[in-house]
């Protein structure tokens, strides 16, 4: 019974360290997701012109692609880095465990086994605001302005009923995008 209560409580610190990331990162998401994503859908409009051929028309949309290609595998890649280093972390929470198993009593290791996890868990936590912070300086985030973007989409969305939001959103979208948010490419 024992191993299966610090099994419990492992997956739930674990599972802090995912709402951690969800939290601190969700401003860096908003931004790839709506800022990012509404440049490119703005860029790649003006793309289909009559007067281009395919090839180019295509080779324009692909342009436009770039900065939120690049954005959503830059945090690709730094979380990846986070989650490598967490695993190596818990890894060696799991060798030693393994090795307390062999010269002591079960409980102890089991304890041990959780006391190293809860320190992984809690320096991983830690981590993540510096990543946040790292992310939303490479992409020039003013928190401000993405909790704004966030805040419109989100209250169209709990509007669907109504098609006048709906636009009224893409307006201010397109309106903020024109305004504030310097078109990269």
């Amino acid at each position: 019974m024992d191993e299966q209560m610090v099994s419990e409580r492992v997956r739930q610190k674990l599972q802090d360290v995912n709402t951690a990331a969800q939290n601190y990162l969700s401003p860096v998401q908003d931004h790839v997701n709506f800022t990012l994503q509404l440049a490119y859908f703005k860029c790649a409009y003006e793309c289909f012109d009559r007067r281009r051929s395919q090839q180019e028309i295509g080779n324009c949309v692909e342009n436009c692609s770039v900065p939120v290609v690049s954005a959503q595998q830059r945090v690709e890649n730094e979380m990846a880095k986070f989650q490598e280093r967490l695993s190596r972390a818990l890894m060696v929470c799991q060798d030693k465990f393994d090795a307390a198993k062999l010269q002591q009593a079960k409980t102890s290791a089991l304890n041990d086994l959780e006391s190293c996890v809860q320190q992984t868990t809690e320096d991983g936590i830690k981590m993540l605001p510096l990543l946040a912070e790292r992310l939303k300086s490479a992409f020039s985030i003013n928190n401000e302005l993405s909790r704004y973007v966030s805040g419109l989409f989100l209250s169209a969305l709990y509007d669907m009923m109504s098609v006048g939001a709906l636009l009224e959103l893409i307006n201010d979208l397109k309106l903020l995008y024109e305004v504030l948010i310097p078109v990269v490419y």
